[in-house]
């Protein structure tokens, strides 16, 4: 095949079934493990803040001397934290965090030191709606209340006008209690591989929303009005039972997760036994959109996590612009996940033998 009818070829291919490129670069290593990631923020100065909910630690990781710090201490105090329910970078460098045991939100200083913080005692109610994003002076808050757990309601809050935007609402896999378990045990219904829509926020305040029934990226301006960008193509891939037996013990796996959160901001307490149920009826394909989260690089890049029809080990990235158009793709090494963004660079944790999270840090491909 000449070099005309190559690139023809490549042209007509759906890019989701072009090779991804592979992140082959050598990551700097953290030298302490945590036993888990919670939440994550970088710092101005190249630290990262992380809250380990097994270990009710929250600490700054220095990877140019290899230490790691507390930033506060627990408690109830005015520079003090009682749980992390989540961090984001704010303006001016700083970082906001979601403390709703105390009924508060603390400001962390660009330098890793706990400014102050304020509150409202109705906080702890809203500890469910609290902004999974911070961005152009604004607030990104996913809501989903307990009558309607499988809709998701994204709400856009400007701080300088105190207005309030519902962008959109979409429908959001959620794990069904099984009533029937015996005592000791909790169990959950698998979501069984329905549609995600997964969405982002660029640094000026733009929200990229993925649908993940058609792979059509949206992009929400920040006067409101929304642009639908042209559907990618994309390969189905086939569910087999080896897809199945895999979604049921990633279901155990994000149940733990959630109830580690749960125990970490309440009194604690022993993990019961978590177990996953398969639903009534699984589909005939995977979802291409694997993740409801989509993080935004330093260069205005928004990683999607999809599904990889060729099936090759470590998780595959489609990389989309500020307007919605696919412009490349990455492949993490195996058993590296992604946790988030700094300047330059991505953060992600490989899991050891032990069950211990490495936190790695790579250049940006």
């Amino acid at each position: 095949m000449n070099g005309h009818l190559l690139a023809l070829a490549l042209l007509a291919a759906p890019l989701s079934s072009q090779a991804p490129r592979a992140i082959t670069s050598t990551p700097a290593m953290f030298p302490t493990p945590f036993s888990s990631v919670m939440h994550f923020a970088e710092l101005a100065d190249g630290r990262v803040l992380i809250y380990d909910a097994v270990e009710r630690r929250f600490s700054a990781a220095d990877f140019r001397s290899g230490r790691l710090t507390d930033v506060a201490r627990q408690g109830a105090g005015p520079l003090e934290y009682r749980v992390v329910s989540a961090l984001h970078r704010a303006a001016g460098d700083s970082v906001l965090l979601w403390d709703p045991a105390n009924s508060r939100i603390s400001v962390i200083a660009p330098n890793g030191t706990m400014l102050g913080s304020w509150g409202d005692s109705r906080m702890g109610e809203l500890s469910r709606i609290l902004p999974a994003a911070v961005a152009g002076g604004r607030w990104f808050v996913p809501m989903r209340p307990a009558f309607s757990p499988d809709t998701t309601t994204l709400v856009r809050v400007t701080l300088a006008t105190q207005r309030t935007d519902t962008l959109l609402r979409f429908a959001t896999p959620t794990l069904r209690p099984d009533r029937t378990a015996p005592p000791g045990v909790v169990r959950v219904i698998a979501p069984g591989f329905q549609p995600v829509t997964g969405w982002g926020v660029f640094p000026d305040g733009r929200v990229l929303v993925v649908h993940g029934g058609d792979y059509r990226p949206e992009i929400f301006n920040i006067d409101g009005i929304s642009t639908k960008a042209a559907a990618i193509p994309f390969t189905p891939t086939p569910v087999t039972a080896a897809d199945k037996a895999r979604h049921l013990q990633e279901t155990v796996a994000e149940l733990k997760r959630r109830l580690t959160g749960e125990l970490a901001s309440g009194p604690g307490g022993k993990m019961p036994k978590l177990e996953a149920g398969a639903p009534d009826r699984w589909p005939a394909t995977l979802p291409l959109v694997r993740s409801a989260t989509i993080h935004v690089d330093s260069r205005d890049r928004a990683w999607v996590l999809v599904t990889d029809p060729t099936r090759a080990a470590g998780d595959r990235f489609d990389l989309l612009n500020a307007q919605g158009k696919h412009i490349d793709a990455v492949r993490l090494p195996p058993q590296v996940k992604l946790v988030g963004m700094g300047r330059g660079v991505f953060y992600a944790t490989r899991e050891d033998g032990d069950g211990l999270l490495h936190l790695l840090r790579y250049p940006l491909p």
